[in-house]
């Protein structure tokens, strides 16, 4: 039970991180008015990154809230 608690802490760490990440991110979008398709990070242009993190989020979340 402790072993489970103490993964599911360091999983919910890591994950509260990249939604920091995230935050910035979706920040930076917001506020310098960066157009779609104007830059990009590490080969993806900065919105479909922005989307492609969000979505592994929530398979992240999903699959750990279900074990």
């Amino acid at each position: 039970m402790e072993d489970t608690l103490v993964k599911f802490k360091s999983e919910f760490a890591v994950m509260e991180l990249e939604i920091q990440a995230l935050a910035r991110l979706a920040e930076e979008i917001t506020q310098c008015g960066i157009s779609e398709g104007s830059r990009k990070i590490n080969g993806k242009y900065i919105h479909s990154h922005l989307v492609a993190r969000l979505e592994g989020i929530m398979v992240f979340a999903l699959t750990t809230t279900h074990d």
